[in-house]
């Protein structure tokens, strides 16, 4: 897990600035007034050193971090980050008139400023490191190799300009490849890769670029490290899907009149990885077009309806079948004889493709 080195630091202050109010605030409970002066000194000094960090991370950095997570972290981490930030700009010139009234003996005012300061600062330390664990630390850890992280490094592989060279599949058939004189990478292929595919060497790649006699990449560095874990996930699962991860049986088609120009088509297809997938579009140079739809039930009637995608859960199975999910073989260009193969080509999400023939006949008996 590749971690930024200044909010890893910023974290590190805020939790030790925390430690130190704590030790503080024990101190003046045991009437240790030395000690609780020194504890105190140590907290603001950690929290000057953090600011100080964070103003340079913040002006400094050419990426900004964005949270990628859904549902109710996403609402938990706005909330922390929404209260954090702005008490962590309020509370600065009360810390600061804290330790000018102590520092003066007029413990009165201090006390008065402190009652409701140490908690507010408290808070502020706390909050510092709970955003950045759900920032940098919880998303590589726990949503790794989710199917949601993979998603979200395709968009940011369409973000930064990836697919204009390597195309929207990862093929290497972006539309700038043809002016290019070096071949894009083609992700999908182990043999394509020239700097290595593991998760480190393709991160590398990334912040580093790519300079060899047939082949120039330009730097990616300003994307942020967990950003480019991202699309890293992405890249590593256009490996992972291949042929072999999806199974395809029994796969027939209806034949039809002659005079009939659509018909229908069916199969299983097997998901064998740990991860869920999606069966996106579907094509055939027997027809014009081919349709995925679904039936179901309306007002006691069953009812087709077209659907963009059919999802193949990790480890499961979906079956193409009469009454459910189908294949629309629509505008055939020549009528279909019983025994016949029709050749179909099934498109996975991130753009895995699979050829599969069909059998033509009367059921699937």
């Amino acid at each position: 897990m590749h971690l930024p080195i200044l909010p890893t630091i910023n974290a590190t202050l805020n939790a030790l600035a925390g430690v130190f109010l704590v030790l503080g605030r024990i101190a003046i409970k045991n009437k240790n007034s030395g000690r609780h002066k020194k504890m105190m000194l140590c907290a603001f000094i950690c929290s000057a050193l953090f600011l100080c960090a964070y103003l340079y991370y913040h002006l400094t950095s050419r990426g900004i971090s964005h949270y990628q997570g859904h549902g109710l972290s996403r609402v938990i981490y706005f909330f922390v980050l929404g209260t954090h930030s702005p008490l962590a700009v309020l509370i600065v010139p009360f810390i600061i008139m804290a330790i000018i009234y102590a520092l003066k003996g007029d413990f009165k005012k201090h006390t008065r400023i402190t009652r409701w300061l140490y908690p507010a600062w408290g808070y502020v330390s706390l909050t510092g490191v709970i955003v950045y664990l759900m920032l940098y630390v919880f998303p590589v850890v726990c949503f790794a190799q989710s199917g949601d992280n993979i998603e979200l490094g395709y968009q940011l592989y369409l973000k930064y300009g990836c697919a204009v060279c390597h195309g929207k599949e990862g093929y290497g058939n972006g539309p700038a490849a043809k002016n290019l004189y070096y071949l894009p990478t083609n992700f999908h292929d182990l043999i394509s890769y020239r700097a290595g595919t593991s998760r480190g060497q393709m991160k590398d790649v990334i912040r580093h670029g790519l300079r060899e006699e047939d082949s120039i990449m330009p730097s990616f560095g300003h994307i942020p490290d967990q950003e480019q874990d991202r699309i890293v996930g992405f890249l590593l699962s256009l490996q992972e899907h291949n042929h072999e991860d999806v199974v395809v049986s029994h796969a027939w088609v209806m034949a039809m009149p002659p005079s009939s120009q659509t018909t229908a088509a069916f199969m299983e297809i097997e998901n064998t990885t740990g991860q869920d997938t999606k069966l996106v579009a579907v094509s055939s140079p027997a027809a014009r077009s081919v349709e995925m739809h679904t039936m179901s039930q309306s007002a006691g009637m069953m009812k087709m309806q077209r659907v963009k995608e059919i999802r193949i859960p990790a480890h499961g199975k979906v079956l193409l079948a009469h009454g459910g999910y189908h294949l629309m073989v629509i505008d055939l260009l020549k009528p279909l004889k019983k025994e016949q193969t029709v050749p179909f080509v099934l498109q996975f999400q991130y753009g895995t493709k699979m050829n599969v023939n069909a059998i033509v006949r009367d059921d699937e008996s």
